[in-house]
């Protein structure tokens, strides 16, 4: 299937993001798919717009991931693992370590981006408290700064350079989040 103009427009951002970071011009990407900036403006009405329509089909992505997740006979156990390592095609073609450029570059971004961990955990809220119904998750493992725990762990990845300065992927860094939160709140 044919990519529409607007994944065409994307894919050309996110590898103008990945070598020049916030810096990209959209004249650029513009000239890289061999159309003209006015073309680009019909389709996103700015720079803004085309981050804030990766954040959202990234979370609607993870949504329909969550979804299935819920819906599969696996044990809560390994349902909760794959919700916290729920992986988006945008996370492989970011370079990821590069996001936390967007705090200077693209503030709004930035924090549109970093609101988008502090919402949705409602599935991982209720598989918890399955999860102790069941005697998987300790009783005395309170949800909501479970929560309110992870939405920062995932926060903390686009701060300050981390991934760079730890030399971590942003798949390491997640896979440890999951396994140390995994660690803490599984009865034993």
């Amino acid at each position: 299937m044919a990519q529409t103009l607007k994944d065409q427009i994307i894919d050309s951002f996110i590898a103008h993001f990945n070598a020049e970071g916030t810096d990209l011009r959209l004249s650029e990407i513009a000239t890289s798919l061999h159309i003209s900036k006015k073309t680009i403006y019909k389709v996103f009405a700015s720079k803004s717009a085309i981050y804030n329509t990766i954040i959202e089909k990234a979370a609607e992505e993870i949504r329909e991931r969550k979804e299935a997740i819920l819906a599969s006979p696996k044990p809560t156990k390994e349902k909760l693992y794959d919700m916290l390592t729920i992986k988006t095609t945008y996370e492989d073609a970011f370079n990821m370590p590069r996001l936390s450029e967007l705090k200077e570059g693209e503030p709004t971004v930035y924090a549109d981006l970093l609101k988008a961990y502090e919402v949705s955990w409602a599935s991982f809220e209720d598989l918890l408290e399955q999860g102790k119904k069941e005697g998987v998750v300790s009783p005395e493992v309170n949800t909501a700064l479970t929560v309110a725990a992870l939405a920062g762990a995932y926060q903390a990845l686009y701060k300050n350079d981390f991934l760079k300065k730890n030399h971590l992927s942003y798949t390491q860094a997640v896979l440890q989040i999951a396994r140390m939160t995994l660690d803490g709140i599984l009865a034993r």
